[in-house]
Formats: C-alpha cells, sequence, structure tokens
C-alpha cells in the first residue's frame, strides 16, 4: 500500500491509459493489472497499479516530479474515485 499525502500532489488527471512502454523495475502486465515501475513517451518514468479492466486512468502529478498511475476496477469506478479525489485537492 501506498499513501501519498495531498499535500504531495501538484496535479491529477483523468485520462486514457497509455501504452504501459518499457519496464524499469517490478513490473506485472497481464490481462489483469499493470504495476510496476515503467517509461513511456506519455508520462517518462512513472509508478502504476491499475487494474487492466479499465480504458481510463488517474494521473497524479506530485511536487517532486513523481508520477503515479492508477486505475479501479472499471471506467465507471475510476472516474468515481477521480471525483473523490478532487474533492481532497
Amino acid at each position: 500500500v501506498l499513501e501519498i499525502p495531498y499535500s504531495q500532489i501538484a496535479s491529477a488527471e483523468l485520462t486514457l491509459m497509455a501504452e504501459a512502454g518499457r519496464e524499469v523495475e517490478n513490473c506485472v502486465d497481464d490481462k489483469i493489472v499493470r504495476t510496476g515501475c515503467w517509461e513511456n513517451n506519455d508520462w517518462g518514468e512513472y509508478f502504476i497499479c491499475a487494474d487492466m479492466d479499465a480504458n481510463n486512468c488517474i494521473v497524479i502529478h506530485l511536487n517532486d516530479g513523481r508520477i503515479f498511475v492508477f486505475s479501479r476496477k472499471n471506467d465507471a469506478e475510476t472516474e468515481k474515485l477521480y471525483q473523490t479525489l478532487q474533492t481532497y485537492l
């Protein structure tokens, strides 16, 4: 479990899931989940924990430049989570 304090979030966006890119560290990519540290053209180096049943994802940009990407169950659940996150930012 990773906890990110709201004060460390520079921005958050709801967007379509990008291609995974190149594996960097502790990567899993199958029909169910994508996790680990990856690098791609869209986000550079990023950390992900995503349910692959969702086509969309939440991209969190931290103040220190790190990027975290995640999704939950499906598009509707991911969008609902994003709307909840927006109330705290």
